[in-house]
């Protein structure tokens, strides 16, 4: 009797239509979102690590002089890198369970770095996760032979605005409905380099979500 083993399907990522190629940012901006797409499973799977890597360091392209710290979220739970490595690697050193198809972003918060440098990075693919497993199956599998597809990441450019908000308070907020929380959305700094700066106007858009629950 032959025996057929089912690997739990094609794991791939893809880069989202609307993922900047370049992006600007200001001395000790945060949450500056270089890469966003989706990690498309067919079954639950977990990795034991995750490398964002950046291009080796040239005259311009100095990551660790112009990123403080990077995160990448997949699946709403966020995984943080605080260090470069001697490789211009961020490397995630612990396990990143995705248990349905998931959007996936990488952001970064800025060092005060004024100098103009722009960052350049890797795609993110099957080279860029550790062993994985189905949890299904307990079967492993290697990431670069089974995973498909990449995620771009933008080219980031430090470039010290005239005028620029720093968020010290970047935490996800929840509210009971009907009740009268107060709740912090921003907490932070306007900041100019040209001088004095007046503000007319000033906007708040997001995406939100809710959640009913049933007793």
């Amino acid at each position: 009797m032959k025996e057929f083993i089912f690997n739990g399907g094609k794991v791939t990522f893809t880069t989202a239509n609307n993922a900047p190629e370049t992006v600007e940012a200001a001395p000790t901006s945060t949450d500056i979102e270089i890469a966003k797409g989706t990690l498309t499973v067919a079954e639950p799977v977990k990795f034991n690590s995750l490398t964002i890597k950046a291009k080796a360091n040239s005259a311009t392209n100095q990551p660790a002089k112009v990123i403080k710290t990077l995160k990448v979220e997949i699946g709403g739970s966020t995984y943080t890198a605080n260090d470069i490595n001697s490789n211009n690697e961020y490397v995630i050193n612990e396990e990143v369970y995705v248990s349905r198809t998931s959007d996936v972003r990488v952001l970064v918060n800025l060092t005060n770095e004024t100098a103009p440098y722009t960052i350049e990075f890797d795609n993110i693919n099957g080279l860029s996760l550790g062993q994985g497993e189905y949890e299904n199956s307990s079967r492993s599998f290697t990431p670069s032979s089974v995973v498909a597809g990449s995620i771009q990441v933008a080219k980031l450019k430090n470039k010290a605005g005239k005028f620029y908000l720093t968020n010290k308070d970047s935490t996800n907020q929840k509210v009971v409905l009907g009740k009268s929380t107060e709740v912090t959305l921003f907490d932070g700094e306007i900041n100019s380099n040209n001088g004095k700066v007046s503000v007319n106007d000033l906007f708040v858009r997001g995406n939100y979500a809710y959640t009913y629950y049933v007793t």
